[in-house]
């Protein structure tokens, strides 16, 4: 329960590693606000975790409008009822194509959210516990392609690899009150892999599972991670215990990537 006590909002928490990042916080004692563009989805997940005996609430939060990304922190602290120092900044978008056939508007697409979005909800996070005068820690969702780039998604690592740079800028701005750090995550289980799996295998005429197999055996740990391997380390970096953390990078990557 090192939580215990705290208010923390998580974006893109309808499914997958968001969901599993504040089903993670909730379990170490936080309050948390879920919020998603698929205001239903995250409205069910809330409710989900609410019967499990959660503090969770849900409100639809386009992260590329600013407007609404201003007001989301003030928000989530009266429907929470106490304050929220915590902002995991987890929305993100993908989509896979060869370098050579990446157009403008799916360039512009994957920016909107990944870069511009992240850049929106980490300042606007850092404005808000900065007038409150109280500290607080932000985490940022980057990957490991940031930081090797990727076949047939070359806008999307282009984009993370921004993230993390919005991540040290910020780290910079708000230093000493407001700590701010990213986790890359290698491959994760999502349905994203099996979007990414289906591509490949359509690319190059082979089995369905041939790409997924060959990334896996690439990875030192022997197999992918979980959303729940990297929401463990999204509580860790909220936490106290990493008091003395910020502007890194952690790379949950089971070996895959070593820095």
């Amino acid at each position: 329960m090192r939580l215990d006590g705290r208010g923390a909002v998580v974006t893109g928490a309808a499914q997958g590693i968001g969901l599993a990042i504040a089903t993670r916080l909730i379990a170490d004692g936080a309050a948390v606000l879920l919020t998603d563009v698929n205001g239903d989805a995250a409205q069910q997940a809330a409710k989900t975790l609410r019967e499990q005996g959660g503090a969770a609430e849900a409100l639809p939060v386009d992260v590329t409008d600013e407007a609404q990304v201003r007001a989301l922190l003030p928000r989530a602290e009266d429907l929470l009822d106490r304050p929220v120092d915590i902002t995991v900044v987890n929305a993100g978008r993908q989509t896979f194509n060869q370098l050579l056939d990446v157009t403008k508007q799916e360039w512009d697409a994957v920016f909107d959210v990944n870069a511009w979005g992240a850049f929106l909800t980490a300042r606007e996070a850092g404005r808000h516990l900065r007038a409150a005068g109280r500290g607080g820690s932000i985490v940022v969702i980057a990957s490991r392609s940031a930081r090797l780039g990727t076949p047939h998604s070359p806008h999307y690592a282009a984009s993370k690899a921004a993230v993390l740079n919005i991540m040290k800028s910020c780290a910079l701005e708000f230093a000493p009150d407001v700590r701010v750090n990213a986790i890359a995550p290698g491959m994760v289980d999502t349905d994203l892999w099996a979007r990414a799996d289906a591509f490949e295998s359509e690319l190059d005429g082979s089995a369905a599972g041939t790409a997924r197999a060959g990334r896996i055996r690439q990875i030192p740990a022997g197999r992918p991670g979980s959303p729940a391997d990297i929401a463990s380390v999204v509580s860790f970096l909220a936490s106290d215990d990493a008091g003395y953390l910020t502007g890194e990078c952690v790379h949950v990557s089971g070996g895959d990537y070593m820095l």
